[in-house]
C-alpha cells in the first residue's frame, strides 16, 4: 500500500483532450479556486478510456462505491447515468454534480477564513492524494464491491489519524477506481475542519508532518490486513537496533549487543523510583547516545522514539524491539524532556516525582484522602485520578492515577513513576469525582495566572462573546448546525448529527432522526436517546419552555424524551409520567445537582485557601455554578447549597456575586436546606445559625405575585406548543440505548401556529 501525497498521474487522450500517450503530469495537492474544485471533482466521477487500445474498458470503474460526508440532495453520477440516455444530458449532470461539491468545499474554507481567528490569511480550499495498491493487495475481495469498500476503509483510516480521534472531523469524498492494474482510492478533503479549524498539511518527515503521519497508518493498517504487503514494517524492522535477547538467560546477541548493553545499565539505574533527569541527561550524552521522537496525531503519545549511537551507523534507530523496562525509563526521558524543553519548567520534576513515588510505596495507608494529606504538605502534589467509560453499562469508573505538580502545573502517571500496586490506591467515587474536578479548577487557575506572568507556555486569546444558543428568525437546522460549530461553542446531539434543510439524519446509523417544521414543531423517527435529546435540543434553541406531544401515542419515544425534558429544563404539558418514571429522571438531575455541588466545594476551598476568611473586593467574589445546559439555567439547586456551604465554612454573603439573581421558590429552597442539614449532618440550631449568617428567612410569606407567577403559565405561552412523535417510521435503537419494541404510526401535522410578538428570551426559563 503507498500513500502518494504528490499527485502523479498519467494521463491517456480522451474525447475532450488532445493530450499525448502516457504523459504524466504533478498536480498539487492542495487545491484553491472554484475552477480546480470543479475540475478535480469532475474527473473522480468521470468515466476514462485507453483510446489507443479501444476496448471499451473504463480505467475508472469503482467510482459507484464512493463514500462521502457532505451533506447534498444529488445523487452520485454513476448512480444517475445508468437511467439517462442522452450523453450530453450525462455530461451536464456530471458537471452540476461537481459544482455543487465545489461551491461545498469553497464556501467551508470561506466560512473557516472569516470565523476562526486562528485561520486568517490561509488560501486552500480543499486536499487531496491516493492511496493506491497492488492487484494482490486485494486478493481477500471477491467483488468490484469488496475492492471499493476496502480501499475506502483505507482511506478512512487514514482521516481518523489525521483527525487524531475516531469520528472523522473533516468533509470529505473517497472514490475508488479499480480497472488500470493499480486499484486505488482518491481522497478530497476539506482543508478545514468540520468545527471550523485550519488543519496544518504539513508534509515534512519529521514532528507533525503528513510523510511520518502516513508511515504510522501504514505500520497499523499492515498488522491488521494480512494481504497488504509489509512494506513499512519491513522498513521499520530494518531500523531497529539489531540484537537478540534470550528471554531466560537475559544474554543479548546480536550486532548492536555491546551498544545495547552500555544503553540498558543506564537505563537500570533510573528505572522506577530511581529515575533523575539531570543525571540520565548527563550519563546518555557522555556514553553518545541520543534520543528522538515524533509524536504523530494519534490516541498514543509516544509512535516510534528513535535512539542514535555512532557505532550502530549514521541512522536512528528503532526503540520498538527493546524490553519493556527500557522503553519506559526511555518514555520517561521524553516526558522530562518535554517538561523542561517545551514548557520551560526550570525545576527538577522528576526529583518531586521520585519523592512522591516513594512516600506512598511507604506509606502504610493507601486512602487517597490520606495520602494527599501528606503529598500536598511535604511536596505540593497531589494524587488525582482520571476515568474511564464502561461501553457496555456507561458507568465512569477510575482507570488510572496521576500525580499533580501544584506548582509546575503537570501531570505525571504514577505507573510510570514507579508506584508499586497502583491498584490499591483507594477513594470513593464521590472523593474521586470531586479530586478530578478540584484538579481541573486548580490547572485552570494556574493557567490564568502563568498567561498574566506572560508564560511562553500559553497563548492568550481575546475574550469572545458567547454565540447563543438559539434560531436565527427563519434559519433552517442545517444553516443553525453549521453556525454552531464554526462558533465552536457547543458539541450537543443535535450538532453532532448530520443536517439536510430541517431534517436531521443520524451520523451512527445514516438514518433520519428528526424533522422539523422550521417554526414551532417536529417528528421524532427513531426511539433512542440521541434523537430525544437532539429533539429537545431543538426546541431549547426555539426558545420554547413548555412543549405538548401530538399524534398517535409512542410510549419508547415519549419516555425518552420525558427524561430529556426533564435534564433539558422543558415542561411537557400534556403528558402525566409514571412514578417510576418520574423517580428515574429525577434521579438522573439530581447527579447532576451533586456533580456542580463537587465542584463548587472544591472552588470554595481553592477560594479560602488562596483568599483566607478575610474581605475581598466585589469584582474578586465568587460566582457559584447552576445546574446549566446549553444557555439555560436547569436547576438552581446547587447554586444555593454550595452558598450555605460557604457560609458553613466561614465565608460571608460578601465573598458571593449573584446570589440575589435566584429564582427559587420557598418549597424548593426548602428541600435544598434539607439536602445540605442532612449531607453536612448539622443539627437544628447549627443549620439556623448558617442560614441567619446567610441572611435566609423562609418564615414570610412568597408575595402574591411571586406565587401566582410560580403556579400559573404566562397569558402569551398558553397556546399549545406540539412535538409530532410517531410518525411512520421504523424506530432505530441507537448504541447507547436499550432496545425497545419497534414501532409504527401515522404521521401527524401541527396544529398551532407560531407564537409572534414575543421577544426570543421571552420563552426561556431565567
Amino acid at each position: 500500500m503507498i500513500i502518494d501525497i504528490q499527485n502523479e498521474e498519467s494521463t491517456q487522450p480522451t474525447t475532450a483532450s488532445d493530450a499525448k500517450p502516457a504523459k504524466t503530469s504533478k498536480g498539487s495537492p492542495e487545491i484553491r479556486g472554484k475552477k480546480n474544485l470543479k475540475g478535480n471533482s469532475i474527473y473522480l466521477v468521470s468515466p476514462k478510456f485507453d483510446l489507443n487500445k479501444n476496448d471499451g474498458m473504463d480505467l475508472h470503474a469503482g467510482r459507484e462505491f464512493a463514500e462521502s460526508n457532505i451533506p447534498m440532495d444529488m445523487i452520485h453520477p454513476s448512480t444517475v447515468e445508468k437511467t439517462m440516455v442522452g450523453k450530453r444530458e450525462i455530461t451536464k449532470y456530471r458537471k452540476e454534480y461537481a459544482t455543487a461539491k465545489a461551491d461545498f468545499y469553497y464556501d467551508h474554507a470561506a466560512d473557516g477564513r472569516n470565523n476562526s481567528t486562528r485561520s486568517k490569511g490561509k488560501q486552500m480550499d480543499a486536499f487531496r492524494f491516493i492511496i493506491s495498491c497492488k492487484p494482490e493487495e486485494l486478493s481477500h475481495c471477491q467483488t468490484d464491491k469488496e475492492k471499493g469498500k476496502f480501499l475506502c476503509s483505507l482511506a478512512r483510516a487514514t482521516l481518523q489519524k489525521m483527525s487524531g480521534s475516531s469520528e472523522i472531523n473533516f468533509y470529505y469524498d473517497f472514490v475508488p477506481h479499480l480497472k488500470d492494474g493499480n486499484p486505488h482510492v482518491h481522497i478530497m478533503m476539506s482543508s478545514y475542519t468540520i468545527d471550523g479549524q485550519y488543519y496544518e498539511f504539513y508534509r515534512g518527515k519529521q514532528d507533525h508532518g503528513l510523510i511520518k503521519l502516513f508511515d504510522d497508518v501504514k505500520y497499523e493498517l499492515e498488522a491488521k490486513h494480512p494481504t497488504l504487503l509489509q512494506m513499512e514494517h519491513e522498513k521499520r524492522e530494518k531500523n531497529r537496533l539489531q540484537i537478540v535477547i534470550d528471554k531466560d538467560t537475559n544474554t543479548v546477541t546480536g550486532e548492536h549487543a555491546e551498544i545495547f548493553n552500555r544503553l540498558n545499565a543506564i537505563l537500570n539505574a533510573h528505572a522506577g523510583v530511581k529515575y533523575s533527569h539531570p543525571k540520565i541527561q548527563q550519563e546518555l550524552a557522555d556514553a553518545g547516545f541520543e534520543f528522538r521522537y515524533t509524536k504523530a496525531k494519534s490516541k498514543s503519545k509516544f509512535k516510534d522514539i528513535q535512539i542514535f549511537h555512532k557505532d550502530a551507523g549514521d541512522a536512528f534507530r528503532s526503540y520498538a524491539n527493546l524490553p519493556f523496562e527500557a522503553k519506559r525509563v526511555i518514555e520517561n526521558f521524553e516526558t522530562y524532556q518535554y517538561f523542561a524543553k517545551s514548557l520551560k519548567i526550570r525545576t527538577d520534576v522528576s526529583a518531586v516525582v521520585s519523592k512522591a513515588t516513594a512516600l506512598v510505596n511507604m506509606y502504610p495507608s493507601k486512602n487517597v484522602s490520606e495520602l494527599n494529606t501528606v503529598l500536598y504538605k511535604e511536596l505540593g502534589v497531589m494524587l488525582v485520578p482520571s476515568f474511564k467509560k464502561d461501553k457496555d453499562t456507561g458507568r465512569k469508573y477510575v482507570g488510572s492515577w496521576s500525580f499533580y505538580l501544584v506548582k509546575e502545573n503537570v501531570k505525571f502517571p504514577v505507573l510510570k513513576a514507579g508506584v508499586t500496586e497502583p491498584k490499591l490506591l483507594t477513594a470513593t467515587q464521590e472523593e474521586a469525582v470531586a479530586l478530578h474536578e478540584q484538579c481541573e479548577d486548580m490547572t485552570h487557575t494556574a493557567t490564568q495566572a502563568q498567561q498574566a506572568k506572560g508564560k511562553d507556555r500559553y497563548t492568550k486569546r481575546d475574550w469572545i462573546e458567547p454565540t447563543p444558543f438559539r434560531f436565527h428568525p427563519n434559519e433552517s437546522t442545517q444553516d443553525f448546525i453549521a453556525r454552531m460549530l464554526a462558533s465552536r461553542a457547543y458539541k450537543q446531539s443535535l450538532t453532532s448529527q448530520i443536517a439536510m434543510g430541517n431534517s436531521l439524519i443520524s451520523t451512527y446509523n445514516n438514518r433520519k432522526m428528526i424533522e422539523s417544521n422550521g417554526v414551532d414543531s417536529l417528528q421524532v423517527f427513531q426511539a433512542n436517546r440521541s434523537s430525544a435529546k437532539a429533539a429537545i435540543q431543538w426546541y431549547v434553541a426555539q426558545g420554547f419552555i413548555s412543549i405538548e406531544f401530538k399524534g398517535t401515542q409512542n410510549p419508547a419515544i415519549q419516555k425518552l424524551m420525558y427524561i430529556e425534558a426533564v435534564l433539558h429544563g422543558i415542561e411537557i404539558d400534556n403528558f402525566k409520567p409514571s412514578p417510576e418514571l418520574k423517580a428515574e429522571a429525577q434521579a438522573l438531575l439530581d447527579a447532576e445537582r451533586d456533580k456542580v455541588n463537587a465542584s463548587n466545594k472544591a472552588k470554595i476551598h481553592d477560594f479560602i485557601k488562596s483568599n483566607g476568611l478575610g474581605p475581598v473586593k466585589p469584582a474578586d467574589g465568587m460566582n457559584l455554578r447552576a445546574n446549566r445546559k446549553l444557555d439555560v439555567d436547569v436547576d438552581q439547586r446547587p447554586k444555593l447549597h454550595s452558598y450555605l456551604y460557604g457560609i458553613h465554612m466561614g465565608l460571608s454573603q460578601s465573598h458571593f456575586k449573584h446570589i440575589d439573581k435566584l429564582t427559587l421558590t420557598n418549597d424548593e429552597k426548602k428541600k435544598v436546606i434539607e439536602h445540605f442539614a442532612i449531607t453536612e449532618r448539622l443539627n437544628a440550631a447549627q443549620m439556623a445559625d448558617v442560614l441567619k449568617r446567610a441572611g435566609i428567612s423562609l418564615d414570610a410569606e412568597e408575595p402574591p405575585e411571586a406565587t401566582q407567577k410560580s403556579q400559573q403559565i404566562d397569558p402569551r405561552l398558553a397556546g399549545p406548543q406540539p412535538v409530532v412523535v410517531n410518525p411512520n417510521y421504523v424506530p432505530v435503537p441507537d448504541k447507547d440505548s436499550p432496545r425497545t419494541e419497534q414501532t409504527k404510526a401515522e404521521p401527524t401535522q401541527p396544529v398551532s401556529q407560531p407564537i409572534l410578538g414575543l421577544d426570543q428570551n421571552d420563552k426561556t426559563k431565567p
